[in-house]
């Protein structure tokens, strides 16, 4: 046991020099001699070390047999915890920032510790940090649920092939929680959200699961799943990112006209949409699928009055239902308890 942790400690040693060195010397590679005159180390540590670089870190680094020497064919590549880089520190405080906006206090606070402690390391190599403040990037949400980080957790050890039993309270719904027993996929957080993809032992297929429904959550210690988590499409065939719920999809002809046309004309509502200014500056029209009729429609519906037209039927219908149920709250004091929302969305 010592041996071997004496040469994984030689590994990590040796091998951020060796990372370092071959990428000062991209792309023209480093012959193998080179290496071993240079760490003063002989052919088979070095080769030891390169292996431990490929095989453990997933470095991309290959061997040249006309050069009898190594080339690194990712220069951007490195080791985070070992040996970071400015744009290693810049890319966890984006994470650290965006995290913060939708997790709790402790969660935020490890991450800036992460954040400080890469800091720190590379001042400790010698190289003074040029990114990767913790205060110098903040995020914002519109809306976030509630955050349980012992519940997320665990869900996250069920993504390791475990099967667990929940206690789900859906909104849409006022029978009171139900018990599910589920093996899940995959956490994902969407719109300040977080969402589980899971197969439902109970419904013997995938569902989507709202994490802030779950009310209490079980492993199942000796149960074996059922259903392999799915190497692609873990979410179904369509890009969850711009819309979870499913109803009547199809492909929506809008035109906007006005300040809010050349506001919405830097917006991003589907990677397929297509925009044609109908008068320049004046009158947009997007071409944009989606997923969901109802969730699409009320989307649409901050666009107010600039919004000159909609296509297909159904689409336009789903907003002025919107727009009439709008128009009929009472103003005042009155107060009829609350009428529920569709029944949409996960189960």
């Amino acid at each position: 046991m010592t041996e071997q942790r004496g040469w994984t400690d030689l590994h990590r040693t040796l091998g951020v020099e060796i990372l370092d060195y071959l990428r000062e010397r991209h792309p023209e590679g480093v012959r193998r001699t080179e290496l071993e005159k240079r760490f003063h180390r002989s052919e088979a540590t070095v080769r030891r070390t390169l292996d431990w670089l490929r095989d453990d870190q997933d470095a991309p680094i290959e061997y040249d047999a006309a050069l009898q020497g190594w080339r690194l064919t990712d220069p951007s590549f490195s080791l985070p915890l070992l040996s970071p880089q400015d744009e290693d520190l810049a890319a966890l405080a984006i994470a650290a920032a965006s995290v913060a906006a939708v997790a709790d206090e402790e969660t935020a606070r490890r991450l800036e510790r992460l954040v400080e402690q890469l800091d720190d390391r590379m001042r400790s190599h010698g190289r003074q940090p040029q990114a990767g403040d913790p205060e110098g990037i903040v995020a914002t949400v519109t809306t976030a649920t509630r955050f349980d980080r012992a519940l997320v957790l665990k869900l996250l050890s069920g993504c390791r092939r475990k099967v667990l039993r929940i206690q789900y309270e859906s909104p849409w719904r006022e029978d009171g929680p139900k018990t599910y027993e589920i093996e899940p996929w995959q956490v994902r957080l969407h719109d300040g959200m977080l969402y589980l993809r899971a197969y439902s032992r109970n419904a013997d297929a995938p569902r989507n699961f709202r994490v802030v429904n779950i009310r209490s959550a079980v492993v199942l210690d000796g149960v074996a799943p059922r259903a392999p988590r799915p190497a692609r499409a873990v979410w179904g065939d369509e890009d969850p990112a711009y819309g979870l719920d499913h109803d009547r999809p199809d492909t929506a002809r809008i035109r906007v006209r006005g300040p809010m046309a050349r506001w919405l004309a830097d917006v991003r509502m589907h990677p397929g949409q297509t925009d044609t200014w109908i008068e320049p500056g004046v009158l947009l029209e997007r071409t944009v699928p989606y997923r969901s009729c109802r969730e699409f429609a009320r989307r649409l519906l901050f666009l107010g009055d600039a919004l000159v037209h909609v296509e297909p039927p159904a689409l336009a219908e789903a907003i002025r239902a919107h727009g009439r149920a709008l128009a009929a709250v009472p103003s005042g004091g009155s107060d009829d308890g609350g009428a529920g929302g569709p029944g949409e969305g996960a189960p």
